[in-house]
């Protein structure tokens, strides 16, 4: 039988060994049950024939019963044994295939997540960037108001406040909207594989 990796071998060996154990089992525990009654009936044979003054009573033919299910008993157990020291002899002899198969998948498996997290380093480069852009329009968009601002004063009106906090508050994360800014509380539930938003806030910013 041609197996595609050393861990689907190991498998499919212990399955196996495990059917033909787990049928030597049950034929060990019938050899028990059969002895035990074998046992009964000779003792019952016994004491009838005392009881009746049976003097042809004999015990030959029900002793080798007996014998011949003892020595199907230990046959059994020997063939446990047996089956036992073939399961470690076969899985001491993979291990050197086991232990290189966990190391190439380990390999795959660090490329392929390598190549995610280039793609979230990307992702987060493009979202700093953005970030810094609208610091920037925010600065403009002050500048922009302050101007205004001065015009109001030279008219006589009083000047209000000029902070756009960079057109959002910081440090609201409610769940309720999604706030522009990566908050502590979105990376630890992302990080958990938990999306930090309901689905239906998740559907109004993705359309």
């Amino acid at each position: 039988m041609l197996f595609k990796t050393s861990s689907e071998k190991v498998i499919k060996l212990r399955e196996r060994i495990e059917v033909k154990r787990q049928e030597l089992h049950k034929k060990h525990a019938n050899l028990l049950e059969d002895i035990q009654t074998l046992h009964e009936q000779k003792d019952d044979e016994f004491t009838q024939a005392i009881l009746e003054d049976d003097t042809s009573y004999s015990d030959t033919k029900i002793r080798k019963s007996i014998a011949k299910a003892n020595e199907e008993l230990q046959d059994v157990r020997s063939q446990l044994q047996a089956l036992d020291k073939l399961e470690a002899k076969q899985l001491e002899g993979l291990k050197g295939e086991v232990d290189a198969e966990f190391n190439k998948v380990r390999r795959e498996e660090q490329a392929r997540l390598d190549k995610h997290a280039e793609k979230i380093r990307l992702s987060k480069i493009e979202y700093l960037d953005l970030l810094i852009q609208h610091r920037e329009e925010v600065s403009k968009a002050e500048r922009r108001l302050r101007e205004v601002n001065q015009v109001r004063e030279q008219v006589g009106i009083k000047t209000l406040p000029v902070d756009m906090t960079m057109g959002f508050p910081i440090n609201v994360y409610t769940g309720s909207e999604i706030h522009p800014v990566i908050m502590v509380g979105e990376l630890r539930d992302a990080y958990q594989g938990r999306f930090p938003y309901a689905k239906h806030v998740k559907e109004k910013y993705s359309k």
